[in-house]
């Protein structure tokens, strides 16, 4: 199961904050990072790669921004696996600079499962966003 939070509210966060570049997911497990003015943290992980061996990968087209997590080469494929974490973008940050008001206004999903005989896969995506800023 993949579950994407969205939330537009500001935190206050203890840890400092980190630009947001492909690595071992296991590095962010606790650890807040920054793409412009979206910030990603409370990531939690539970499957069958363990986490030092899954790429996670951040990426802006556009108004989207997109978070990857595949598996290294070697390590298998994912049998299960349950992902969490919190978005949030600020306002005042670019490209979100008065008197734009950027918010997360939807969610996307997309999985690659195996076409193997025998196999199957389901992926579900939670949102739970946070009240409109106005």
């Amino acid at each position: 199961m993949l579950v994407l939070s969205a939330v537009l509210a500001l935190p206050v966060l203890a840890a400092p904050i980190g630009t947001c570049i492909p690595g071992a997911l296991s590095n962010y497990i606790g650890n807040p990072c920054s793409l412009g003015d979206t910030i990603f943290d409370n990531f939690s992980y539970s499957g069958n790669v363990d986490a030092t061996n899954v790429n996670i990968d951040f990426q802006t087209v556009g108004t989207e921004f997109r978070l990857i997590l595949a598996p290294v080469t070697g390590a298998g494929f994912f049998t299960n696996l349950s992902f969490t974490d919190r978005i949030t973008v600020h306002a005042g940050v670019a490209p979100n600079i008065l008197p734009a008001a950027y918010q997360i206004d939807g969610v996307k999903d997309q999985s690659n499962f195996s076409l193997a005989q025998g196999t199957a896969g389901q992926l579900q995506v939670v949102n739970s966003p946070a009240p409109p800023l106005f």
